[in-house]
């Protein structure tokens, strides 16, 4: 078993998942062998009522964040909600969560491909990329772009992916008259998402805490790495590390149909500020959002550890 084998190899350092069904062993085998432990995690103080649950185990998370020899973080939201559990600062290091999307050459004539598809050579695209589920938001965002319609009639919707909420949000569409502007994709592969993102105007991430929030949020990662604006409402984790507001896109309050109405129509009815905002996203995952950038957090993290014999 996993606890046997921690005990019985030979390792230097264990690195777990923090809330991982494994953390407890992992946490038991490097205290009994004297070896440092470090916990990975995305998890931040979203605001939501805790469980009876979460309640009673609260004072060992604790103790395992205390005793625990360093903690990786992608972001300081997540950071300040591990020094609320009683981690020490010096700690934590923040290891940016970075996206492994590519854009090739053929994503672009695949782009060109796709609006002549669908027939979108001179509309405006709003993109959302993610599962269909109540979490996501989609219907937030669905009817801020009813709202938009009503002012602007060349611009369309993309809805990529599938969940338990597609035949909800597409009679929403039906009763908002605006099914014809909506394109539902399904499920794309991940190798050809890039064309999506370059076709679009703007990516927006319209997630809602529904138990929970999400933790991060890779979309933000791909459509800034595309050269996008991106929207977001505050129940992204990735929102707060990647986006700054009027510079490369927007954070607004999760639920707010009115706030991404009016985030939505400021960059889709300005053109030089979509690109401005572009241009920015691109600069921002090319300062901190690289493989190198993740790399050199943790050969930090590992470097402040003790791995000799106590």
């Amino acid at each position: 078993c996993l606890f046997r084998d921690l005990l019985m190899e030979d390792y230097d350092i264990i690195v777990d998942m923090y809330g991982s069904i494994d953390m407890l062993y992992c946490f038991l085998a490097a205290k009994l062998r004297r070896k440092p432990i470090v916990l990975c995690s995305d998890i931040w103080g979203w605001k939501r009522k805790k469980s009876l649950h979460e309640t009673l185990i609260l004072p060992f998370n604790k103790f395992f964040v205390y005793h625990t020899d360093a903690i990786l973080v992608p972001g300081n939201k997540q950071k300040e909600y591990y020094i609320s559990l009683g981690a020490l600062p010096d700690k934590i290091f923040i290891m940016p969560n970075v996206s492994g999307l590519v854009v090739r050459d053929e994503d672009y004539e695949h782009k060109k491909n796709l609006k002549e598809k669908l027939s979108i050579e001179n509309k405006k695209v709003i993109l959302y990329v993610g599962r269909l589920v109540k979490q996501k938001g989609v219907e937030y965002l669905i009817k801020a772009f009813a709202k938009l319609r009503e002012e602007m009639d060349d611009i369309v919707l993309i809805i990529i992916g599938h969940g338990e909420c597609k035949d909800e949000l597409l009679l929403l569409s039906k009763n908002l008259d605006i099914e014809n502007h909506i394109y539902f994709m399904g499920f794309i592969e991940n190798v050809h998402l890039s064309s999506y993102y370059l076709l679009c105007n703007v990516c927006v991430m319209p997630s809602i805490t529904h138990g929970q929030a999400d933790c991060w949020g890779y979309v933000v990662n791909e459509a800034m790495h595309c050269g996008k604006p991106v929207i977001a409402t505050d129940a992204v984790g990735a929102a707060f590390e990647m986006i700054r507001n009027n510079e490369n896109g927007f954070i607004v309050p999760e639920k707010d149909v009115s706030a991404l109405y009016v985030a939505l129509k400021k960059i889709i009815s300005n053109s030089d500020l979509e690109k401005k905002m572009g241009i920015e996203s691109k600069k921002i995952i090319e300062s901190g959002f690289e493989y190198k950038h993740m790399i050199e957090a943790f050969k930090n993290a590992i470097s402040s550890l003790d791995t000799g014999s106590k």
